[in-house]
C-alpha cells in the first residue's frame, strides 16, 4: 500500500511544493538523451514531474505510480502543461510488454521495496518491459553515509502553498533497524487545522545486494555513478538488459 504522501489527496497537493525544484531529475534527462530514448516508462512516477518533462521533448512516456491520487495529480498538471503522458495506476507487475527504450525509477523509488525477493521481481517486471539493449536506471542511497544522522536535526518548514494556505512539515525519524529505517512527515494545514501524518520505511540495500539482483534478473550492470547533485551520498545504476 503507497504511503499516504503519495496516496492522501490533500498531501499530494503539497508534495511538489515541499520536494522542492528537483536538480536531480536533470541528471535523468541527460542520460535518456544520452542514450537517444524514444520510449520511456517511468516507475513510481508519482506527481509525474519527471514524466512531463521528458513528453514536452518529444518521448513518448508511460508513467506507473500505486497511488490513485498521484496518478489523478499527474493527469491533472500534464493535460496543464499540454504534457501527453500515458498515466496508470499500477505497480511494476503493470509494466507493459512495450520494448522501452529506458525504465526509470527516480526519487530513490528502489529503496521503497523492503525485501531482496521483492526488488529482484522488479527487476524481471522492468526488463519485460524494455527492449534488448534497453536500459534501467534509478539511484539509491549509500548506506556507509548513513543520511539518517542528519534527517534526525530537520527543523520544521513552513510554506505557503497555493490554492491551499499556509502548511507546515514536521520530519520525525523512527526507528532505525539496519537495512531498515523508518521516518515520519506530519503536515498542518493552517487554514483548517487539520495535520495528517504519513509513515515511511526504506531500505538501504548494499552494492552487491542490487548488483547481484540486476544480474539475476537479465541485467548487467553498465555504470554506476554519483548523483551529481548528491555527491557522494547516492549511487546512480545504469543496467542494460541482455539479449
Amino acid at each position: 500500500m503507497p504511503d499516504a504522501i503519495f496516496a492522501n489527496p490533500q498531501l499530494v497537493a503539497v508534495y511538489d511544493a515541499f520536494d522542492g525544484d528537483r536538480d536531480d531529475l536533470e541528471a535523468y534527462r541527460a542520460i535518456a538523451e544520452e542514450f537517444s530514448a524514444r520510449t520511456v516508462i517511468d516507475l513510481g512516477c508519482g506527481t509525474g514531474v519527471f514524466a512531463r518533462s521528458l513528453a514536452t521533448s518529444g518521448i513518448r512516456v508511460i508513467g506507473i505510480d500505486p497511488a490513485q491520487a498521484s496518478i489523478d495529480f499527474a493527469e491533472a498538471a500534464a493535460a496543464s502543461a499540454s504534457a501527453d503522458v500515458d498515466f496508470r495506476r499500477g505497480t511494476s507487475a503493470d509494466i507493459p510488454s512495450v520494448d522501452a527504450d529506458l525504465v526509470t525509477m527516480t526519487g530513490n523509488v528502489a529503496q521503497v521495496f523492503l525485501g531482496l525477493d521483492e526488488l529482484r521481481g522488479v527487476f524481471a517486471d522492468c526488463a519485460r518491459g524494455l527492449r534488448p539493449g534497453g536500459h534501467l536506471l534509478f539511484e539509491s542511497r549509500i548506506p556507509e553515509v548513513r543520511p539518517w544522522t542528519d534527517w534526525a536535526g530537520r527543523a520544521p518548514r513552513t510554506l505557503t502553498v497555493e490554492g491551499i494556505g499556509e502548511v507546515t512539515e514536521t520530519f520525525v525519524l523512527g526507528q532505525i533497524d539496519l537495512p531498515f529505517v523508518a521516518f515520519t512527515h506530519l503536515y498542518r494545514f493552517a487554514d483548517t487545522g487539520d495535520t495528517i501524518g504519513s509513515q515511511s520505511r526504506l531500505r538501504f540495500h548494499e552494492k552487491a545486494e542490487i548488483t547481484s539482483a540486476l544480474e539475476q534478473t537479465g541485467f548487467t550492470v553498465r555504470e554506476v555513478r554519483d548523483a551529481p547533485d548528491r555527491t557522494g551520498k547516492e549511487w546512480v545504476f545504469i543496467a542494460e538488459k541482455l539479449q
